[in-house]
């Protein structure tokens, strides 16, 4: 098993009112940075390996309402089937991941 050196080596954009699958297979959610923001919507990180698995029971993080574009939550928080970011409508945001 390699070591890992370097946390966040990877991103993917999650887009507006969408569920995507980040990484589908075990590994770390580093930070989110969100680019477009819209009135009482949240962005949300689960613990799952594909978008169907995704559900409330391994939710590991929920932001709180209206995120201010620009922000920038330090996560460092592992998932071990996978990543899969639900964002609200009007709201997206990049996901650094490893």
């Amino acid at each position: 098993m390699a070591v890992e050196t370097f946390r966040g080596q990877k991103y993917a954009l999650a887009p507006a009112g969408a569920t995507t699958a980040i990484k589908a297979r075990a590994g770390r959610c580093i930070r989110l940075f969100i680019t477009e923001t819209a009135v009482a919507v949240t962005m949300k990180i689960h613990d799952a390996a594909s978008i169907g698995t995704a559900a409330a029971g391994n939710r590991v993080f929920e932001s709180a309402a209206n995120p201010l574009i620009g922000t920038i939550y330090e996560l460092d928080v592992p998932c071990t089937a996978g990543i899969v970011a639900v964002t609200g409508a009007g709201l997206t945001c990049t996901v650094v991941y490893s």
